[in-house]
């Protein structure tokens, strides 16, 4: 039997692509595909395309739940090609040649893409031995300078094949910027993406603190230098466009370097060109060009305007990229007349010095390295570079995710009911305290600014608090937005390296841990900026990394759900919940209660303890882990033990009140829900059935929504943090069949829609419900009528 699953590839950026590379995730039901060789790509005119393929996860029965596929193709500007994705047991997947080689040679391997000769060297300073057969200086490629002006140089300390397929490699290095005097600095990780046929590799450059000492380090400068032979005059080209839509200048035959300074938003500079220095007030397309008769080298990167501060060079010995650029070499420009479209810029003011990196932060930059025969004119520089800023993104059907049970309760889109669908559109971008933040320590997250001096400062950081990187990335797989994978991709990017705690000397065991929700400027507890943010259960959310390692294969995304999830599944014996006195949620009074653990003032927390669960049972989804297994039984028992004959779980929210807050106890149930599902425990069922019920009938108001808090203080009107128990509401609800389950969360949609709709992060909570809506012919209430 063959299954086909419809996709397409559209062309976003208006240029033409020749056997571009995509790969992406797909999904199958269980028990329906038990070898990844079966499994092909025909286009519209039924030809058969490449095709390579990975498993990325399991279902028990030992089928695939989500497979990679790698393929190339060729399309014209904003063409949209249709495909079938078609496994089964009668398929057999038609051989290629590929040009693609990797081969071990003297320190290192030997790349071979049919466009593109590189040497990769596994120990020194240089990472790069060599490109397209020139010879290239030995000088270091990565330096680095702390606020003292020591210079480190990036030694390469390990290099090994990741991924290797007939179409694309992965091929990962691993080093240290080291001083002259043998002091260590930062960790970086380089991650190259090698594709067949193609005259560039895409780089995943990541710096990560991991010395012991200084707890905050000082960064003055990071620079990645990319040699060519050496020339007196080059034909140079810079990412510099007048206006956003131009592509950006051609200086032609040089002498002098040429530099391209970012340091805001609408806001670059050029030094060094024909024409003197150039002050510009719009976004840099984030590329420099060098190139002779015959050969150019180019660097791109990825997001520019929202990675800034960033200094691109182009000189006589070949082209760099300043990570972060020193800024003691900048000279802001004259202040000048401006326009309707300039009056709100201001500058950022949280780069003006050294960058202050606290212990365990991470930051990745996407670039693409281009070596290969000269650029015909600007146009075709270009081009290849809006190539490189908009991938190609292999779109699938919803309806298909929705069938495969691969992403739990996952609604298809639904057209139908387009006026719901447009509210669930505008708001799942939406930050919980503030707006969309940028520069390179901030894209990504939402948070809220002030201005000090003149500059913007930024204050309270959202960290993608509740999961919002789930809700983005769900919802373009249900709509197809690519502005949606984009954004989600910030996201996650943002929350495995800048929010996450990748090494603590003082506290081992919060290695993993995100920073809290509601830090300042991400990491520090208040607007001094001194005291770092406590990783807290509590706030801790890693479904979105999961969802994006299945979609993309980024293993640094599946070694941050391992690292997080290994946090959580630490909490219960850190904290010492076992020891806990039998009778305490009787017994209130009881001063062990007040001990303060990990940050809290409180030794008992349900929030603390459910999203820890529910952490690790995402870890145990994606490594079937025993010892998680294990702590995941560990957690439920100390959770039956805390909830009382009715069903409650209660919190302490008053010097005397006690009682239960529906959103935090959300936490709990999810965690039950999913240790069910996953490890088939009917002490956890149980748990969540009888939780789950409490909540639907003992913690409403009188018109039947779910309020805030037991009390008589909060028990009078809704929230919309309750729609966190929508998935566990529900499972409880198709196990049940309870009415009073369903009555209550369709209440609460209702009156969120009603309000203007969910919070972006609300938006995957409501998705796990439709579903179970549309089943019971409730959303029909947004469906066409010939009245309307």
């Amino acid at each position: 039997m063959t299954t086909p699953i419809s996709a397409q590839v559209e062309e976003p950026a208006c240029v033409a692509r020749q056997n571009y590379p995509v790969t992406h995730g797909c999904p199958f039901p269980q028990g329906r595909l038990f070898d990844a060789q079966q499994v092909r790509i025909v286009n519209g005119e039924r030809v058969e395309i490449p095709v390579q393929s990975r498993i990325l996860a399991s279902w028990p029965d030992g089928s695939v739940k989500w497979l990679l596929l790698d393929t190339q193709m060729d399309l014209r500007p904003r063409e949209v090609v249709p495909l079938s994705i078609e496994y089964g047991d009668k398929i057999k997947r038609k051989g290629f040649e590929t040009p693609l080689q990797i081969k071990p040679a003297d320190n290192g391997f030997r790349i071979e893409t049919g466009a593109l000769t590189m040497q990769l060297n596994a120990t020194g300073p240089v990472l790069i031995g060599g490109l397209n057969g020139w010879t290239l200086p030995p000088e270091p490629q990565m330096t680095m300078k702390d606020a003292n002006d020591v210079t480190y140089t990036g030694q390469v300390e390990a290099l090994e094949i990741e991924e290797s397929n007939a179409l694309r490699a992965v091929i990962r290095a691993d080093g240290r910027f080291i001083s002259d005097d043998g002091q260590a600095g930062l960790n970086w990780i380089i991650r190259f993406y090698i594709y067949a046929h193609q005259p560039f590799v895409k780089l995943y450059h990541t710096f990560v603190h991991k010395m012991d000492e200084p707890v905050i380090f000082q960064m003055r400068e990071m620079v990645l230098r990319v040699p060519m032979p050496s020339s007196d005059r080059a034909h140079i080209m810079t990412g510099s466009p007048k206006w956003g839509i131009a592509h950006g200048d051609d200086w032609e035959m040089v002498t002098e370097p040429v530099t391209m300074w970012e340091t805001g938003v609408n806001q670059y500079t050029l030094l060094g060109t024909p024409e003197g220095r150039i002050d510009r007030r719009t976004v840099s397309h984030g590329w420099i060009y060098k190139g002779g008769p015959e050969h150019g080298v180019m660097l791109k990167l990825r997001h520019p305007a929202q990675n800034y501060p960033k200094v691109y060079t182009a000189d006589r010995d070949g082209v760099a990229m300043h990570l972060y650029p020193n800024a003691d070499a900048w000279t802001p420009p004259q202040e000048t007349g401006r326009k309707y479209s300039e009056l709100n810029l201001t500058p950022d003011g949280e780069y003006a010095g050294a960058l202050s990196i606290p212990q365990g932060m991470a930051k990745t930059h996407e670039l693409f390295l281009y070596a290969g025969p000269a650029a015909k004119d600007l146009t075709e520089a270009a081009e290849w570079t809006a190539a490189w800023e908009f991938p190609l993104l292999l779109e699938i059907d919803s309806a298909a995710y929705a069938d495969s049970g691969a992403l739990g309760m996952f609604p298809r889109h639904y057209p139908e009911y387009w006026r719901m669908e447009e509210v669930l559109r505008a708001n799942v971008g939406n930050g919980m305290s503030g707006t969309r933040l940028t520069g390179l320590m901030n894209v990504g997250d939402t948070g809220t600014t002030t201005i000090e001096d003149g500059k913007e400062k930024t204050l309270t950081t959202d960290n993608l608090s509740y999961d919002h990187t789930r809700a983005v990335l769900r919802q373009y797989l249900r709509r197809g937005d690519q502005s949606l994978f984009w954004q989600s991709e910030s996201m996650a990017m943002h929350l495995m390296d800048v929010d996450t705690v990748h090494h603590s000397t003082l506290t081992p065991e919060r290695i993993g841990g995100p920073r809290q929700q509601w830090s300042q400027f991400h990491h520090y507890t208040d607007t001094d900026r001194v005291e770092l943010a406590v990783p807290r259960t509590s706030h801790v959310w890693i479904g979105g990394l999961l969802d994006y390692y299945y979609i993309t294969g980024y293993r640094r995304a599946l070694e941050a759900v391992q690292l997080t999830g290994g946090f959580c599944a630490g909490t219960r014996q850190r904290v010492g919940w076992d020891n806990m006195p039998a009778d305490f949620n009787v017994k209130w009074e009881d001063p062990r209660l007040d001990m303060t653990v990990e940050g809290y003032p409180d030794w008992y927390s349900p929030r603390r303890a459910g999203w820890a669960l529910t952490g690790m049972t995402d870890l145990y989804e994606a490594t079937s882990d025993a010892h998680v297994a294990d702590e995941i039984r560990a957690m439920v028992d100390v959770l039956k033990n805390w909830q009382d004959s009715e069903g409650r779980w209660r919190s302490r929210f008053g010097a005397f009140m006690y009682g239960t807050q529906v959103f935090m106890v959300a936490a709990i149930l999810n965690g039950l829900m999913r240790t069910y599902e996953l490890l088939g425990d009917e002490t956890a069922r149980e748990l969540c059935i009888r939780g789950c019920r409490f909540l639907a009938t003992g913690t409403v108001t009188p018109d039947g929504l779910m309020y805030y808090k037991e009390s008589p203080m909060n028990n009078s009107a809704p929230i919309s943090a309750n729609v966190l128990t929508f998935r566990p509401m529900v499972f409880a609800y198709e196990q049940t069949s309870d009415p009073a389950l369903l009555r209550v969360i369709w209440r609460q949609f209702l009156w969120m829609m009603d309000g203007g709709g969910p919070k972006g992060y609300e938006v995957k909570d409501v998705l796990w419900a439709l579903p179970t809506f549309k089943a019971n012919g409730l959303l029909e209430r947004w469906g066409e009528n010939i009245d309307d």
